[in-house]
């Protein structure tokens, strides 16, 4: 009878181990204690078909590949490269707008010298034919008036 008590005590402690490790495993793979699993257990009807669709879902799964764990950190990675850029890219824009007004205020402030300076130069070259030549009348003509700046 000592030897029975000692063999039911082993098979209690393999089973009880076998019962602690089917926990541990269905807390790893599926985030669920025993009690949760319990809870949204539903019976089996058809063992045969529930082997199928299980083979099935495996196989699907399989099927999608392997997972890419570093998916996150790269996202991380390549969203902050894109914020960098794109801040870049407005940076730029902006500054290619004050450019162009710049260049805008720099062209109206040339022609209205030019034309100021023009109008000087004009006038002495009067002056000078006039005394060049004993008398007339001399000037310069832009040929162009209305694009002064771009020749």
């Amino acid at each position: 009878m000592g030897q029975e008590v000692v063999r039911l005590e082993e098979k209690t402690a393999g089973i009880k181990k076998e019962a602690d490790d089917l926990s541990r495993r269905l807390y790893e793979e599926y985030e669920l204690t025993r009690m949760e699993a319990e809870a949204v257990a539903k019976p089996i009807e058809d063992v045969t078909a529930a082997n199928r669709r299980v083979t099935e879902l495996r196989n699907k799964i399989r099927a999608l590949g392997s997972v890419n764990v570093d998916a996150i950190d790269e996202f991380k990675e390549v969203n902050e490269r894109y914020q960098f850029l794109k801040t870049q890219i407005t940076d730029v824009e902006q500054t290619k707008e004050q450019l162009l007004r710049q260049i805008n205020e720099l062209t109206v402030q040339m022609r209205e010298v030019f034309i100021e300076r023009f109008k000087q130069i004009n006038y002495q070259y009067g002056v000078v034919f006039a005394e060049l030549f004993g008398g007339g009348k001399g000037e310069l003509r832009l040929t162009d008036p209305e694009d002064i700046i771009s020749r």
